[in-house]
């Protein structure tokens, strides 16, 4: 289990980049615009991991873990059905904030 949420990480980072495109058309922004959903996701994700990992070390590992991964899967989610770039923007951020705590508990399954 934990080595497979390591590999959605690297999953989340990149996976879109075929989209950008398509992304660009059905939200009318430039692909410049949509390639800040990609910064941003990188740049939330660096400092996510400290607090995260706090969190992890007040609550106890397990719990946060089962956390971060439903609200991984629930950003996910959003990121899908996302049909504005404010709320892409906003649900990728979400994204990287789920996904970087997973890192700081790998002991919790």
């Amino acid at each position: 289990m934990a080595s497979f949420e390591a590999w959605l990480s690297t999953l989340s980072s990149f996976i879109y980049y075929p989209a950008l495109p398509t992304l660009s058309k059905t939200l009318d922004f430039s692909v410049s615009k949509i390639n800040l959903t990609i910064t941003t996701y990188m740049a939330v994700a660096t400092f996510a991991l400290s607090l995260v990992g706090d969190a992890g070390d007040i609550l106890g590992r397990r719990p946060v873990y089962l956390l971060i991964l439903v609200t991984y899967f629930l950003a996910n989610l959003a990121t899908a059905l996302s049909n504005s770039y404010p709320g892409l923007l906003g649900f990728r951020v979400m994204q990287a904030l789920a996904i970087s705590g997973t890192s700081t508990c790998p002991t919790a399954t």
